[in-house]
């Protein structure tokens, strides 16, 4: 696919599913990757008003030159660009967090991933903006649904689609998925073509990451059926459309951070209340 071709699929993902418009503030969740890059660079082609925030784990080189690299694509472009450090957020890095989590049978990307979309989340109404924008891709997204499957994750069951977060909440800045049907190896087809500085290395946590598994499983199926992946997140989101399914539980104002959760304390809370008052360490 060139990169013209590209571009258009894009675009019609856009339009499709009516992402995005005009009128739109987009802030997007940019990591240093591929594809959150391409979102990043493609909005700002397409002339949407967008600006983007960078969250440095603290992960070493790896980090280091993510943060970088946005830094110098956003001044490329003339864009806004919002850099958080976790540990100067959280108190603790991100290492230590997911060691001592960990011993509660809490997983590496579940810690990180949860207190990311919290503090962007919180940055994103902060700044006024009406969309948040991530990189997730259709083999994102075909993993989800066959993860939330196979693991009976009933109320997490038809959160994920092309938009999320619209109705339910205003304190919830709704999220977009601009690449929701373009494939993993065609982005980075296009990242390359277009020289993006970008960090092709997965993240130095993930390598136990229980998504790989299911990523390996569906390649090895779209090699006997191309088309498997959009097939399955296109019939995901007809199965979406005609099901009645409420996710139980009012949206609620964390009793100790404020922000939004369906308990009385948020996932965040939560996890930051099993540490030790006192106890972060360097990595």
């Amino acid at each position: 696919m060139n990169p013209v071709e590209f571009e258009q699929k894009v675009k019609r993902t856009i339009d499709e599913f009516s992402l995005v418009d005009k009128g739109d503030k987009v802030l997007v969740a940019a990591s240093g990757g591929k594809d959150s890059t391409t979102v990043l660079y493609l909005l700002h082609k397409f002339g949407y008003n967008v600006s983007a925030i960078h969250i440095n784990l603290g992960l070493g080189d790896w980090s280091e030159r993510n943060a970088r690299n946005v830094e110098r694509f956003c001044d490329g472009l003339g864009v806004d660009l919002y850099l958080l450090d976790f540990m100067e957020e959280f108190g603790y890095p991100l290492c230590y967090l997911q060691s001592e989590l960990g011993k509660y049978g809490i997983k590496q990307c579940t810690v990180c991933g949860t207190l990311r979309r919290w503090l962007i989340n919180k940055v994103a109404r902060k700044i006024g903006a009406t969309k948040l924008a991530t990189g997730h891709n259709l083999d994102d997204e075909a993993e989800t649904i066959i993860m939330n499957y196979m693991r009976g994750n009933w109320n997490s069951m038809f959160i994920p689609g092309p938009i999320t977060g619209v109705v339910e909440d205003k304190r919830f800045v709704a999220r977009i998925k601009p690449l929701y049907l373009t494939r993993e190896r065609e982005v980075i087809e296009y990242s390359r073509t277009m020289n993006f500085p970008v960090v092709y290395e997965p993240c130095p946590c993930s390598f136990r990451a229980t998504r790989r598994e299911f990523r390996e499983f569906l390649n090895r199926l779209e090699n006997l059926r191309l088309s498997l992946k959009e097939e399955l997140v296109r019939n995901y989101l007809a199965l979406k459309n005609r099901v009645k399914y409420r996710i139980g539980g009012e949206i609620n104002a964390c009793e100790i951070c404020g922000e939004p959760t369906r308990r009385r304390i948020c996932k965040t809370c939560e996890l930051l209340a099993k540490l030790e008052p006192g106890s972060a360490r360097h990595c």
